[in-house]
């Protein structure tokens, strides 16, 4: 077959890949508004976690604590230095940590300092209802981020 035929099948492909995978190059517009961003999670908007959340004062801290209740309704495992642990047990365990190591930060820097790796320096994974795993510190800030575009409470 000649080159100009797979260089069409290449351009194809790749519009393709554009179409179908845009959370992929960040269009998030173009994904249905409170879907949620992951399985396993229920949507954000209508969760319990966003309904408590917007009835305490909008600050760093109560994102914190909403991403806690957020893990407590899903239904994931957390993987933390190679044992696994039901959303509910690691939401308890993390409200604890965030009341213990909070120090009036951005929720933001606060996930990228604590949600990456365990103290031995293993990552800290989320395994998804489908069985695949994803960072912990991403599927936190995506949450935020999923948050802060719903206005982060503000009524």
């Amino acid at each position: 077959m000649s080159r100009n035929f797979y260089q069409k099948l290449n351009i194809t492909f790749l519009v393709f890949l554009f179409l179908f995978s845009a959370k992929a190059f960040a269009l998030d517009g173009l994904k249905d508004a409170g879907a949620p961003l992951y399985p396993g999670f229920p949507r954000c908007a209508e969760s319990r976690a966003y309904q408590q959340f917007q009835k305490r004062p909008m600050t760093e801290l109560s994102k914190l604590v909403y991403m806690c209740d957020r893990l407590f309704d899903s239904n994931v495992e957390v993987l933390f230095e190679d044992q696994y642990y039901s959303a509910k047990f690691a939401a308890g365990v993390s409200r604890i940590f965030v009341a213990a190591h909070y120090r009036q930060e951005k929720a933001e820097d606060w996930i990228k300092r604590w949600g990456s790796t365990s103290p031995s320096g293993k990552p800290v994974w989320v395994k998804l209802p489908d069985g695949s795993f994803k960072l912990a510190k991403d599927v936190l800030l995506a949450e935020l981020k999923e948050l802060n575009q719903l206005g982060g409470g503000k009524k």
